[in-house]
């Protein structure tokens, strides 16, 4: 049933990333992050996750520091005491045509997220916005990390299993990364 579909889907996911990267070593993208949230052991714990989301898709993140922030890393803010007005009921938002800036607003992950399902939330929310900017565009799919929203179901899935990319955005991710490396973003 349900089982076999999502391990079905890995293998596919799994075949597109080895397909995508011809026998070569995983690509690698950088990511430097700046945080007004106080307590950031949630933050560095959704770092691991969302590291390990990508790596089933193919793709290692590197973490550096700002000071060993690269010109082409994805810069992620993550920001505390959103306005209302700031992309109103998103947990986040990033702009993929710039190619670098990713903005997480914390405060709303945390109000509806508690407790121990607040990082693997979090971490879901970091690969759907990493994904975009390595995708290049603003598309969401139907299913998977990249869908357009996530349901109660899906988030407290999440403190279960990861939800992965589904194939086609796997497929993008790989394509994104590959024209970032020829047009060095």
């Amino acid at each position: 049933g349900e089982k076999k579909m999502r391990i079905a889907k890995w293998i596919l996911a799994a075949a597109v990333a080895v397909t995508a990267m011809g026998g070569k070593e995983q690509p690698k993208v950088q990511l430097c992050m700046t945080s007004s949230v106080q307590n950031s052991s949630y933050i560095e714990w959704s770092k691991k996750i969302a590291t390990e989301i990508f790596n089933e898709a193919g793709v290692s993140l590197e973490w550096a520091s700002r000071k060993a922030c690269r010109p082409d890393a994805i810069r992620i803010r993550i920001q505390d005491n959103t306005a209302p007005e700031t992309h109103p009921h998103a947990y986040a938002y990033a702009m993929p045509y710039e190619g670098h800036t990713i903005v997480v607003l914390y405060d709303r992950v945390e109000k509806e997220n508690k407790g121990a399902a607040l990082p693997y939330v979090l971490a879901h929310v970091l690969a759907h916005e990493i994904g975009h900017i390595l995708e290049g565009v603003a598309r969401h799919s139907d299913s998977g990390t990249l869908k357009a929203a996530f349901t109660p179901v899906d988030r407290a899935a999440m403190v279960n299993h990861h939800i992965g990319f589904a194939p086609e955005d796997v497929h993008l991710i790989h394509a994104g990364i590959a024209d970032r490396a020829k047009t060095g973003i």
